[in-house]
């Protein structure tokens, strides 16, 4: 939950998980919330970079991607990227869970 000048996406979202996990250890190894010293967050402009990135996965074989370079409605693209494991071993890595 945010109130970030950021698309909805889950790409977003995964950018916050850095800051989020910093946060919730620091705020449990600080004496108090209040002395917890918290790693800020800079959010990605709309539009720009991978901001412009959306997946929409059709299945398991297929779907359409739009990437900042262009739109592709080869499934093929989209399959590779996403649609096989829906980015599950990404997530798993970004809070540490090899």
């Amino acid at each position: 939950m945010s109130n970030l000048p950021e698309g909805r996406l889950a790409i977003t979202a995964s950018f916050h998980v850095p800051a989020i996990v910093a946060n919730i250890k620091a705020m449990l190894a600080a004496p108090s919330a209040d002395a917890a010293r918290l790693k800020p967050y800079a959010p990605r402009l709309p539009g720009k970079g991978m901001g412009k990135m959306m997946i929409v996965t059709l299945g398991r074989g297929g779907g359409l991607t739009s990437l900042p370079f262009g739109q592709f409605r080869a499934d093929f693209i989209a399959r590779k990227i996403k649609s096989e494991n829906m980015f599950v071993h990404q997530y798993r890595k970004d809070v540490g869970m090899r």
